[in-house]
Order: C-alpha cells, then sequence, then structure tokens
C-alpha cells in the first residue's frame, strides 16, 4: 500500500545518534527514508520490547516497536512533534472471519484491542504493515480512549496497561480473561499471518 508522507516533514538524521548510527550503515539517512524502512517491515514482535534498537537491527517489529523506534529517532533528532498515541478500540470478529467461530463461543462481538500509532500534529502515521491496512479496524471517534505514551513506555508499560484494561473488560461482561486474552494472541496471529502472506 502506497504510503503519503507529503504532510510529514522530512530531515537529516544524525548519523551519530543511536538511532542513526544504525540506520546510516543500512543507507537511510533521512527521517522519510526511515518511515519507509520501517513500514515495510515485517509484522513480527522484536525479541526484547525494551529496547527499541531492534527494530532496526532484527529488521522486524509491532505497532509497539515501530512507531516508538521512530518517535525516539525524532526526538533522538530534536524533533518534538511527534508522539505515540495509543488507541483502545472494539476489535470486531468481522475483521477476522476465520476466527469468528472463537467469539461466537463467548457470545461476544468483538474484544478490547490497544493499538498505537504515531501522530504528527492532528495527523496519524500508521506504519504497522505495509502488506495490511490497519487504519481499517479503528478511528478515533468510535475509540473508547486513547493517551500520548513516551517511546520508553511501548514495551512492558503498555502490555500491563493493555492486559489491566482487558481483565477489567472481561470482569465488567462476566467472561473468563484468559480464554478471552489467547483470542486476543490468536488474533495478533492472524495479522501476523496477513502480512506474512503478503510478503
Amino acid at each position: 500500500m502506497p504510503l503519503n508522507l507529503k504532510m510529514i516533514p522530512n530531515f537529516e538524521l544524525d548519523p551519530l545518534g543511536e538511532l542513526g548510527e544504525l540506520l546510516k550503515k543500512k543507507q537511510i539517512e533521512t527521517f522519510h527514508a526511515a518511515i519507509r524502512f520501517a513500514y515495510d517491515l515485517p509484522y513480527q514482535r522484536i525479541s526484547n520490547l525494551e529496547d527499541l534498537r531492534l527494530a532496526a537491527t532484527e529488521c522486524r517489529g509491532t505497532c509497539s516497536s515501530k512507531h516508538g523506534f521512530l518517535a525516539k529517532l525524532a526526538q533522538e533528532n530534536n524533533e518534538h512533534s511527534f508522539q505515540v498515541e495509543l488507541i483502545v478500540f472494539p476489535f470486531y470478529s468481522s475483521f477476522a472471519p476465520s476466527l469468528k467461530d472463537r467469539f461466537e463461543k463467548f457470545s461476544i462481538d468483538y474484544i478490547l484491542e490497544a493499538h498505537c500509532y504515531l501522530k504528527y500534529k492532528d495527523q496519524i502515521i500508521d506504519i504497522t504493515s505495509s502488506r495490511f491496512d490497519c487504519t481499517r479496524y479503528y478511528s478515533e471517534n468510535k475509540a473508547f480512549s486513547t493517551q500520548k505514551l513516551a517511546f520508553s513506555q511501548v514495551g512492558s508499560y503498555k502490555q500491563k496497561l493493555h492486559e489491566d484494561l482487558f481483565r477489567k473488560w472481561c470482569k465488567t461482561l462476566n467472561k473468563p480473561f484468559d480464554g478471552l486474552w489467547k483470542l486476543r494472541c490468536d488474533l495478533i496471529q492472524h495479522l501476523a499471518d496477513l502480512d506474512k502472506n503478503n510478503l
């Protein structure tokens, strides 16, 4: 899918920065080139969610690590208008027809999902995958909540926050956390399969 960067400022990367140095080895010298690089990375978790450098060295990432990587890169270059935002929204069974029977088993139409994207002023930049359109799953006006995250919070902090919200949601519905969290993990695998199958 094409990536429109017309409204996103471009700038030269500091080759001596922690992330800039890694990207220079890949001949990536501008922020737009870094965005395109991250956009094309396979949708897979890095081995350590607290180390955003791994998006570049392991050449993979999910919504958290990809957008956290870019936010850290922007700040490394004294560009502070880029912010990771977390959106909590309903992920409907219609988005994953192959898992519809699992939703029906729990008598639910959706599960509670937490997703990261990058925001520049009022513009959403979602580079989760170049092989499926993640933005079709959510919209800000239908979100349960949104909140800003520091790039250092996209790892275990975000994961715990999501799990805590998910537990409360399950308790409200009187549904089993373990079963629904397993369904949520299978949905993430569904997205990874979409990405892999379109490589």
